[in-house]
């Protein structure tokens, strides 16, 4: 029993005690690499980083606008979670986007959310691949495929 204890007071200090932010600006100079930059206002508490106002520019470009980020690095359980997110092409807005990851599919993220112009489900492993359900915008069903769930779109990596 003392054994357990002392594993779990090692997990709950491990998750405090991370530092939140100095993993997030590791995380900038990898983007960096790949012409990814990221501005942001950064805060953390206990448990979540937070994210306000960010700018991602790809190649220079400024490619959307995010309200709001809200990380969750747990140990068995990770939450990633958008809101407010204004896409420059074509001004697509999304209300809330949410990433999920546990250990007991350490290959997989689980992505749901909200926008004007669909429902958007999906998932990451060794691909990405997320449907548009209920799809408004005849634009964007030009850039996406179809199968009988509905419009998605696919990429290896």
């Amino acid at each position: 029993m003392k054994f357990f204890t002392v594993i779990i007071s090692f997990l709950i200090g491990i998750i405090i005690f991370m530092p939140k932010e100095n993993i997030f600006f590791t995380l900038q100079k990898e983007l960096k690499k790949e012409n990814i930059f990221i501005n942001t206002k950064t805060s953390s508490t206990i448990l979540n980083l937070y994210l306000k106002d960010s700018i991602i520019f790809i190649n220079g470009i400024d490619i959307a606008k995010i309200n709001s980020i809200s990380i969750t690095p747990l140990i068995f359980f990770n939450k990633i979670e958008l809101k407010n997110i204004k896409i420059d092409f074509n001004n697509l807005k999304i209300t809330t986007l949410s990433l999920n990851h546990s250990i007991i599919e350490p290959l997989n993220i689980k992505i749901k959310g909200f926008s004007e112009f669909a429902n958007i489900r999906g998932n990451i492993d060794r691909k990405i691949k997320i449907y548009l359900l209920n799809l408004t915008n005849e634009t964007i069903k030009s850039f996406l495929k179809k199968d009988k769930k509905g419009y998605f779109y696919a990429q290896k990596f």
